[in-house]
């Protein structure tokens, strides 16, 4: 990128923050002139004392900053990743948005995410530019634009939660679609954090790279807890910092159609911490290695589940290096499983509404199904029976000498062990919970409880529920 050129205007921000502004937001003002093409920001902070310090940064143009309607203001979000970005006509930072530069107020937004006791001090300055930085524009693409698949019917393997150089993940868009092929995954969803920069980038290109499908994702990332959105190419809101705030932005994305997963509901998840779960359309039960506290969100899915609730359930590795260098997130660990009437975005979010799901450790690990026959009638993962008295089929294959489980109200009421590659088995069942579901066991110390944290799952199967 090059152009640059003829300072315009020049400010500098300086100030303490303490312990009370601990999870806020403060914004920054300063004024854009006519003819101005780029803005170059950074900054850099300190603690005043021990403990951690973390301060994110983004940027508004003119307009309104409110919740939710403000979003359409929003240039980009980076997070804490990244100590400089520039936004310019034509170019922006890997986070930010390209587009004109209206003259007006404009907003530095600093997140206040952790301060130690004694407080921060932080520095910003801002640098206004006549001249434009160059490349290729990008453009956010409605959903009639986006190049759909054409594949037969059937299920595909992806990863549901990735990140790219436009958050805090270490590579392109074409790496990952690179690692990802060579994994043999079908689709991916990068799922950068708070920001649709990467979503642009696809929307002047095919959404395959290679032979990989991109699904549009954005990871929500609040400082209560992290959620997935898929289906939308706007910066959902994150600014979220009351329940009844959530149930705003929550009932807006919906209305755009959009498919919202709780990621990683666990202790170093980070964890969940809004007062409701319930609202998900699933919950990321799988969350890299199984290993990783995953029996957590494994116990707070299944409450859920046997208090009537139906949702549904993702994996999705977290990956942000595609070499796994120094990090125990790899791509495709966990693989999400999708039954779809095509690889497209409409096939894959319907497969998922419909929870047509399975989660196997890995592209490779075993593969695990269920389904049932009730009244004459066959219904798949994600089917509601009428009757209580249900006939299930267990299909695993890939996992010779693991165990079986059959779940159903939080307790093991089958089990067993694969005595082959390919195989099945037919259950006679009464169900007396709203959900029944399967899994495979790779190690188990105790098979009967379900939650057992030594317990290795490899495997997972959405629920078939019982109409109440």
């Amino acid at each position: 990128m090059s152009g640059k050129s003829g300072i315009l205007a020049d400010y500098e921000f300086t100030g303490d923050a303490g312990p009370e502004k601990r999870l806020g937001f403060l914004y920054l003002l300063f004024t854009v002139p006519e003819k101005a093409c780029t803005i170059e920001v950074e900054y850099e902070y300190q603690g005043k004392g021990p403990g951690e310090t973390t301060v994110d940064i983004g940027l508004f143009q003119p307009g309104t900053v409110d919740l939710i309607t403000g979003m359409k203001n929003l240039r980009g979000w980076s997070g804490s990743n990244k100590k400089s970005f520039t936004v310019s006509r034509e170019a922006a930072t890997p986070s930010y948005l390209p587009g004109d530069i209206p003259p007006g107020e404009w907003k530095v937004i600093l997140g206040l995410y952790k301060i130690p006791d004694q407080g921060l001090r932080y520095r910003v300055k801002v640098r206004v530019y006549e001249g434009c930085l160059k490349t290729s524009s990008q453009s956010l693409p409605e959903t009639s634009e986006l190049v759909q698949g054409d594949s037969p019917r059937g299920w595909v393997k992806g990863d549901l939660h990735m990140h790219s150089v436009h958050s805090d993940g270490d590579s392109t868009l074409d790496q990952i679609a690179e690692v990802a092929g060579s994994l043999g995954l079908d689709f991916v969803s990068v799922t950068d954090h708070n920001v649709v920069s990467h979503i642009a980038e696809l929307g002047f290109r095919s959404r395959f790279l290679g032979k990989v499908f991109f699904l549009r994702g954005v990871e929500l990332t609040t400082y209560r807890g992290h959620m997935n959105v898929y289906g939308v190419s706007e910066i959902p809101e994150f600014r979220i910092r009351l329940d009844e705030e959530l149930k705003e932005v929550v009932a807006y994305l919906r209305s755009r159609g959009a498919f919202l997963s709780i990621n990683h509901p666990k202790p170093l998840g980070p964890d969940w911490e809004f007062g409701n779960l319930s609202f998900a359309d699933s919950l990321e039960v799988f969350h890299s290695v199984w290993e990783f506290n995953n029996y957590v969100s494994l116990r707070k899915w299944d409450q859920l589940l046997n208090n009537g609730f139906r949702i549904g359930l993702v994996g999705g590795s977290d990956a942000h290096e595609m070499r796994g260098k120094t990090s125990i997130l790899l791509p495709g660990t966990p693989t999400t499983w999708v039954y779809v009437d095509k690889l497209s975005e409409e096939g894959l979010l319907d497969g998922l509404r419909k929870q047509r799901v399975f989660v196997s450790e890995s592209p490779s690990g075993p593969r695990i199904t269920l389904e049932a026959y009730a009244d004459g009638k066959h219904y798949p993962l994600g089917g509601i029976v009428n009757s209580k008295e249900v006939k299930l089929r267990l299909r695993a294959e890939g996992g010779r000498g693991q165990s079986y489980r059959v779940i159903s109200g939080g307790e093991v009421v089958a089990s067993g062990v694969l005595d082959s590659d390919v195989f099945e088995k037919v259950f006679q069942i009464h169900l007396s919970s709203p959900y029944v579901r399967a899994e495979l066991v790779r190690e188990a110390q105790a098979i009967d409880d379900p939650y057992h944290m030594e317990n290795i799952i490899s495997a997972l199967t959405a629920p078939i529920y019982l109409k109440v």
